[in-house]
């Protein structure tokens, strides 16, 4: 085996265990807790311009709240 080989063997192991560390940089994954809280930061902003519109202050106030919720666990699950 010639020093060429090994060298490009030894890089090949090297990006397989990047791979398995840390995920393949062309396809990576999102956490299924960040789709959740995603879908739920849709539907509370959605929740909350149809409590605007209606002009209910209480339901705009409990929509906005849980929007801010929803937003703060999104940065606290990328920590």
């Amino acid at each position: 085996m010639n020093e060429r080989e090994a060298d490009r063997r030894r890089i090949d192991g090297c990006c397989t265990r990047l791979d398995l560390l840390h995920g393949d940089a062309t396809s990576p994954r999102i956490p299924m807790r960040e789709i959740v809280l995603l879908t739920c930061c849709a539907l509370h902003a959605i929740m909350l311009l149809l409590a605007i519109g209606d002009g209910g202050l209480g339901w705009t106030v409990f929509w906005l709240l849980a929007l801010c919720l929803d937003i703060y666990s999104l940065g606290e699950s990328r920590l």
